[in-house]
């Protein structure tokens, strides 16, 4: 049976966490190969990098980031790193079973490169792509694949007046590229491949999509771990697990499904705790803190262990009319460069039962409310006090007209005071 509002915001930081990775078979995150963070004295920045979708690249395809357009690589610094995704094996990708074999990589940078369209009103461009000044080339097997590779630079590359381009190369096999979704970071940097004959733009329904190769700025100061935080509730928790939920309307008596869920966009694996809040129209229903909060980079985990279900009655025991929005907010306590992803909301909008003459006479107050509470207008019904677990605090059966309840030994918070099935919502402050 599935666990009510009241009873799961209770727990629901509590219970083991699955992981999964999305366009990947679920994984939990001790299976999961994160990346390798070494010499974190000396590290100082990942610039660009997205990694959460795969897009598929075959022997010879180069794939590109224009490093100059990064405001993050000023004139003098050391590029001493480039990381990018290696994965063998088959690999469902949607609908569609690809089998990955490229087992040599070579980075190439090039400088002053040209862009000469080769359509009017199409981005496929000429094969420019500059004068090529670096060349490393590195072979990796199934001990090191499902991973990010940070492949360190023989000789650094030292950012100067010219343009410059960094290049990923799949040598000898059908490669695993993994993009990332829009991230206005990398808004107008460019992602290209050359397919061989011309360089061609990779695109997504929204935009381009964030970048899929990481260049490693180090300016010689200490580096800070990075995790991108994102919120979000889900359709299913069983693959695919798309859509996103942003909306439900619900029918007479139906019930609210959601299935929350918190993803990581990198660069690094989070290793601080993460605090899980969720409210309904503002106010604060549970907030609990997963600590160690461990979660590898492009991975992400449904929190709870099964659905978050709010039954016709959940809802009216929290006083909730035709519409209402339910969030959740993931607060990370290490260092996350995109906040405005942490929150994700839910309209609801429902068919009511609620008798709309008895909410007009009953009435309760004050609000807030101290020591004591009335019900004005009860006589002969039942009244039930609960607090946010959905424990019953105070009750009185057969009401006076204008009841009055001793809340005086209430602790500070937010109660419900069911009156025969109307719900009231009071705080109580001392």
């Amino acid at each position: 049976m599935k666990k009510t509002l009241l009873t799961l915001l209770a727990v629901i930081a509590l219970g083991s966490l699955t992981f999964a990775q999305i366009n990947l078979t679920p994984k939990k995150i001790a299976e999961a190969n994160t990346p390798s963070f070494t010499n974190k004295n000396i590290r100082s920045a990942w610039v660009g990098g997205g990694f959460t979708y795969f897009h598929t690249a075959n022997a010879g395809d180069e794939f590109y980031i224009v490093g100059s357009e990064f405001d993050e690589l000023p004139v003098g610094s050391n590029i001493t790193k480039v990381k990018f995704y290696h994965r063998l094996g088959e690999t469902q990708i949607g609908e569609e079973t690809v089998t990955f074999t490229n087992t040599s990589y070579t980075i190439k940078i090039y400088e002053n490169p040209t862009l000469t369209p080769i359509f009017p009103g199409y981005n496929y461009y000429e094969t420019n792509i500059g004068t090529p000044i670096y060349t490393q080339t590195v072979a990796l097997d199934e001990s090191a694949s499902d991973t990010f590779h940070e492949l360190e630079l023989t000789t650094p590359y030292i950012v100067n007046e010219n343009d410059f381009w960094v290049a990923l190369v799949f040598d000898n096999g059908v490669g695993a590229m993994r993009l990332g979704d829009a991230n206005p970071a990398n808004e107008g940097k460019y992602y290209m491949y050359y397919d061989g004959s011309m360089i061609v733009p990779v695109e997504s329904q929204s935009g381009k999509h964030s970048l899929g190769i990481s260049l490693y700025l180090d300016d010689g100061g200490a580096y800070e771990e990075s995790s991108d935080l994102q919120a979000f509730f889900l359709t299913y928790r069983e693959d695919p697990f798309m859509p996103l939920v942003t909306s439900a309307n619900l029918a007479a008596g139906q019930n609210l499904v959601l299935n929350p869920a918190v993803q990581n966009n990198g660069p690094d694996a989070t290793s601080n705790s993460v605090t899980i809040s969720f409210s309904i129209d503002g106010t604060e229903l549970n907030s609990q803190t997963i600590d160690p909060f461990n979660l590898a980079n492009g991975y992400f985990t449904f929190i709870g262990e099964e659905s978050l279900t709010l039954t016709p009655e959940d809802m009216n025991t929290l006083g909730l009319g035709a519409s209402f929005e339910i969030c959740m907010t993931a607060t990370y306590s290490g260092t996350d460069p995109n906040v405005n992803n942490n929150t994700a909301c839910v309209a609801v909008t429902r068919v009511t039962d609620v008798n709309d003459n008895i909410v007009k006479a009953v009435s309760v107050y004050p609000n807030p409310a101290n020591d004591f509470v009335t019900v004005a207008n009860a006589e002969n019904a039942n009244i039930v006090i609960v607090n946010m677990l959905g424990e019953v605090v105070a009750n009185v059966n057969n009401a006076s007209s204008n009841q009055n309840i001793d809340i005086s030994k209430l602790a500070n918070g937010t109660y419900f005071v069911k009156v025969d099935g109307e719900v009231f919502k009071i705080n109580v402050v001392k």
